[in-house]
């Protein structure tokens, strides 16, 4: 089969076919001669494929001119530079963690990447079959204080301006969009920090892989200059979102993920008030969102119930991961 027809076909490529196909067969020199290629999903802003070959697979990212799961969105596809600026310094702190880049197509906006998801499956899809364990829970949060303990000296930022407006940018969507008063506060002590760290800004169950024993992460778009507490806030605001049933094993899980996180980096605080605050508008962010849909097993009602709760969390000038825990078992 030639390798153009290997590739899935739909309307919203983001190369011509050919030039795509080149991409993909350029992969041959990581994984040996090229037998398969599947389409990934998860992201929303690039296009990802697996490639497979004779001695294992690769991942080959491209960026196109709008995103690749809402075509409404146009991007400039130079920016994945930015990721693969990111992914040289997180690498060279935490080789295990990240993957490789094994070439860079500029003209073409591409990252050929080693694919360190093992079978494939992220820990979204894990949580599919199975609820996370405190054991999960707090091996994700040292693998993060880790992360964050090894770069805790870069003060290289990913953006040429300083990552300034592409922080505030995340501020804004995943905090000050809900229009909550608690959460512009919020922002405005996150952007009068004077001392900023990398955060790799959307370590999300889609884009993370938990397997034998080992956390590895992906997709560093978002990493920027900002505040570790910001990091800490949202991956524990998914651990929450992925286990909203049973929200007392959501509050167990994202204990266990501040336990495991402050082990690793006892330099950061996981209980400041700042994480809970991050957390719950993490939440709101992810449960209506019209622009970036995040994928939940959640109606739409079941959706906006949960976000009335937790936005009225955020009135209590004292909330508690308790106090959390027992508004979200008002809406079981």
């Amino acid at each position: 089969m030639r390798i153009t027809d290997m590739i899935p076909r739909h309307d919203r490529l983001p190369l011509p076919r050919a030039v795509l196909g080149g991409l993909v067969a350029s992969c041959a020199e990581h994984v040996g001669d090229v037998r398969r290629v599947a389409e990934v999903f998860g992201g929303s802003v690039s296009h990802v494929y697996r490639v497979f070959g004779e001695r294992g697979s690769a991942i080959l990212k491209v960026r196109g001119r709008s995103f690749s799961r809402i075509p409404g969105i146009t991007t400039d596809p130079s920016l994945i530079r930015y990721e693969r600026k990111a992914l040289r310094i997180f690498r060279s702190a935490a080789p295990h963690v990240f993957p490789d880049v094994l070439a860079f197509h500029r003209e073409h906006h591409a990252l050929v990447l080693e694919d360190v998801f093992p079978g494939g499956r992220t820990f979204e899809d894990a949580l599919r079959t199975a609820p996370a364990t405190r054991a999960d829970a707090a091996l994700l949060g040292a693998t993060i204080g880790l992360v964050h303990r090894e770069t805790a000296h870069v003060d290289e930022a990913i953006r040429e301006d300083d990552d300034l407006a592409f922080r505030d940018q995340t501020l804004w969507f995943c905090l000050e969009s809900s229009g909550h008063p608690a959460l512009a506060r919020t922002a405005a002590q996150y952007r009068a920090r004077s001392r900023r760290t990398l955060v790799l800004g959307d370590a999300a169950p889609k884009n993370t892989s938990l397997a034998a024993g080992r956390i590895t992460l992906c997709d560093l778009d978002n990493a920027h200059l900002g505040s570790h507490h910001y990091d800490v806030g949202y991956v524990a605001a998914h651990l929450v979102l992925h286990h909203l049933p049973d929200p007392d094993l959501a509050e167990g899980l994202v204990r266990a993920f501040r336990d495991g996180y402050a082990r690793s980096h006892p330099a950061v605080d996981p209980d400041d008030p700042i994480v809970l605050r991050t957390l719950l508008g993490v939440c709101l962010y992810r449960l209506v969102n019209d622009t970036v849909p995040y994928r939940l097993a959640l109606s739409p009602e079941r959706r906006r119930e949960v976000y009335a709760v937790v936005y009225r969390l955020l009135d209590d000038p004292g909330p508690t991961l308790s106090k959390v825990t027992a508004a979200l078992k008002e809406v079981r």
